[in-house]
């Protein structure tokens, strides 16, 4: 009970509020013992959060500040009546927050315990939250696997039976498309479903392939994407990264080129950004970047907060940011560049306890990794040695990457979160479409646990939050902005 009291405290300034709100005027002068209903608490402690997170934004002198206002639109809580909840994906329709979620119903069974896994996707209203509708799934979502079609129809990709299952905006099964196999309109390992264009989703799996279905489930066309350039490069599973206006699809066939077998040291990944036109015809390379950094020792390991090379589609344009510097690529289709968008930042420097927190992290990895793959206990320990040889020899980068994410929302502005020291920052720089910065904005602190921020529309920010005694939350913020 202390525990769960202390991490609901955590974060908040203005405790006192708290307590001033309960009736609880504690005597400085001496120590005093307070004995409050702990439901009282948490909701005093919840109206002070929703106080302190409606108007956190600093813009420029002379401007009114833009708002964030808390609107809950639908809530779980884990282990309620034997049931664990996680949110698996969320979008928003016209009138509606989609949500598809994982359901875990832990029994004892006469062999022991057992864990029953069952998947739902739930609508909520947009306005007022109350539940539209509910749809039982067969089997198993992909993470992520939503999509909302223009007319309002709910796509669901499901990783189980390989289909795309299609629902009208009130929750009434369509049709399905695809299914297990290696023919056109079939799937052999389900990655992604996307929205292209009014009428169309674009279907993804692993090797590269793509296909094109029409929302009322008429196979349209099979897109092959693996054509991945370089010489000597270990190829690996393109990436779909999204479309642009024009329909053009934008790939990043992420390449891995091994060094020499003596090779031992640092070194980064390398990957291309490739545009291919509706058909899946190849038209060109946008460019050729620096992925993530990595370590070589007979392993191959993330190095300590490394850098690499993020890409996000959004409009008619290409956002390209190598985390190493401030510094975002605005990009053409054509891979013209635009506008360069840059900020001075000073990086904030790694310390001890994070290298101690980086190899803490490595070793559960490593450890978990061998314990699967590993044939005999000797050549699990072996890998073990082997990694500590290597965690020896990694050293700290000195500083934190300058950029952590960015989001481009539906106004085209860019949201620009920093790299900084955990606990997780929630505060992010937002950039208008000229490349001029309108200010910071800082969201609500749990919202960033899993940084699980979905959409962030003209109005409106979507998120998953993780809250109180791990209680999961989707929220829809409103967003006000100034001219």
């Amino acid at each position: 009970m202390l525990e769960q009291l202390l991490r609901s405290v955590r974060g908040i300034r203005g405790l006192s509020r708290v307590f001033e709100a309960l009736g609880y005027q504690p005597d400085r002068r001496q120590e005093q013992l307070a004995l409050i209903p702990r439901a009282a608490f948490l909701d005093a402690l919840q109206q002070s959060r929703k106080e302190e997170a409606t108007a956190r934004w600093d813009v420029r002198a002379g401007a009114s500040p833009l708002r964030l206002d808390l609107d809950a639109i639908a809530t779980w809580k884990t282990n309620e009546f034997g049931y664990v909840c996680q949110c698996r994906g969320c979008a928003l329709s016209d009138n509606a927050v989609v949500i598809l979620v994982e359901f875990v119903e832990e029994r004892q069974g006469p062999e022991g315990p057992r864990r029953d896994r069952f998947w739902n996707v739930v609508a909520y209203a947009r306005e007022g939250g109350e539940k539209m509708w509910e749809i039982d799934l067969p089997s198993v979502p992909l993470h992520d696997g939503l999509a909302i079609a223009a007319d309002g129809r709910v796509v669901v990709a499901d990783r189980g039976t390989q289909e795309v299952r299609v629902f009208d905006a009130d929750g009434h099964y369509l049709t399905s498309v695809g299914g297990q196999g290696r023919g056109p309109g079939e799937f052999r390992d389900l990655r992604n479903v996307f929205r292209l264009g009014d009428d169309s989703l674009l279907a993804t799996e692993a090797g590269g392939r793509a296909h094109v279905f029409h929302v009322d489930g008429h196979f349209g066309r099979q897109i092959r994407t693996d054509l991945a350039p370089g010489d000597g490069a270990a190829r690996r599973y393109p990436v779909m990264l999204g479309a642009f206006d024009t329909g053009e699809l934008v790939v990043t066939p992420y390449l891995h080129l091994p060094p020499p077998p003596e090779f031992e040291g640092a070194f980064r990944d390398t990957m291309y950004v490739s545009v291919f036109d509706p058909e899946g015809h190849l038209l060109r390379q946008l460019g050729r970047f620096l992925g993530r950094a990595r370590y070589w020792q007979k392993v191959d390991i993330s190095l300590p907060y490394p850098a690499e090379t993020f890409v996000r589609v959004a409009g008619n344009h290409l956002y390209v940011v190598d985390n190493a510097r401030y510094e975002i690529q605005v990009r053409s289709p054509l891979g013209d560049l635009e506008m360069l968008i840059r900020k001075a930042h000073r990086p904030e420097p790694v310390r001890a306890e994070d290298m101690r927190r980086y190899r803490d992290q490595q070793r559960a990895r490593m450890r978990a990794a061998a314990d699967a793959a590993a044939s005999s206990e000797s050549a699990r320990e072996r890998v073990l040695v082997v990694l500590e040889e290597v965690l020896d020899k990694v050293e700290s980068p000195g500083a934190f990457p300058a950029i952590r994410d960015i989001l481009v929302d539906t106004e085209g502005c860019v949201w620009v979160r920093e790299y900084v020291r955990a606990p997780v920052a929630t505060d992010w720089t937002v950039f208008g479409p000229d490349g001029v910065i309108v200010g910071r904005a800082r969201l609500p602190e749990e919202l960033m646990v899993y940084e699980p921020i979905y959409e962030i529309g003209s109005d409106y920010v979507l998120g998953h939050v993780i809250g109180e005694d791990f209680v999961e939350f989707i929220y829809l913020y409103t967003l006000k902005r100034e001219a």
